[in-house]
């Protein structure tokens, strides 16, 4: 997908520069900002189109080798913390993975223009998103917030579909679903104690118990083979796993196909 010949423009502008306003009401720590690719050759059709109401320019557009081409805007961001709307708002008109931290040495060095290393790209987003938040927030820390900010100390027990979750009360999907013979189902407890998994038809009747007794805290797993309680296969059909814990209850479809 190269340009058409002579349109030596547009080939510049695969790498566009990404300026402060002057006054930003953010960003008083930035990083020289790049964005590529948003012309030729592949463009990335999305674009701030212009201020309204109280909307003000927080960023602008400079063609990396010519900063005198300058176009508004990059970034609209809106400011209406007064009663009733108590809001902030960015709008970027850039995407984030595109984002890049400018190198030093261009123009001095053309090979440089809008580097592509994931460590330049990870930083530039980094300063985005943090200096956005900052300003809608209206925080000039955000660790007073809470926020986790050493990946090795965030907690990853958030329950997910497919089990990873230990604490939590929880019924997964079964997998495979649709299934013909027989699916696995998976749930997790917040504690130990009594618990059932039974499986009902379409009209709400039991059709086979799974689980029926005293189970350990953490992750489990059982299949059901497709049979009811007398050990017959069941026929097609819709049926419902539920998971009860004390006064707790959850149920999923699934669907037996043959």
């Amino acid at each position: 997908m190269n340009c058409p010949p002579g349109e030596g423009t547009n080939d510049q502008n695969f790498c566009v520069r990404v300026n402060q306003i002057a006054g930003s009401p953010f960003g008083s720590d930035v990083v020289p900002t790049d964005v590529f690719g948003n012309w030729c050759p592949p463009k990335i059709p999305f674009a701030v189109l212009g201020t309204t109401g109280t909307g003000v320019g927080n960023k602008n557009w400079v063609m990396a080798n010519n900063t005198s081409v300058v176009t508004q805007y990059a970034q609209i961001i809106n400011d209406k913390r007064t009663a009733p709307e108590s809001y902030r708002t960015v709008i970027d008109g850039f995407s984030y993975h595109l984002l890049t931290a400018r190198d030093a040495n261009f123009p001095n060095d053309p090979v440089l223009e809008c580097p592509q290393d994931s460590a330049s790209r990870v930083t530039a987003t980094y300063y985005e998103i943090r200096n956005a938040l900052k300003w809608v927030l209206n925080v000039s820390n955000l660790g007073t917030l809470g926020l986790c900010q050493v990946p090795q100390n965030c907690s990853n027990s958030v329950p997910t579909d497919n089990g990873g979750a230990a604490l939590v009360n929880r019924l997964y999907q079964n997998s495979p679903n649709p299934f013909n013979p027989r699916t696995m189902i998976k749930f997790s407890l917040a504690q130990g104690g009594p618990a059932q998994l039974i499986i009902y038809d379409v009209n709400g009747r039991r059709v086979k118990t799974l689980v029926n007794g005293s189970q350990v805290a953490g992750p489990h797993e059982v299949v059901w083979d497709g049979t009811n309680d007398s050990g017959q296969q069941v026929a097609s059909g819709i049926y419902w796993s539920k998971l009860t814990v004390n006064d707790w209850s959850s149920n999923r479809k699934m669907v037996v196909l043959k």
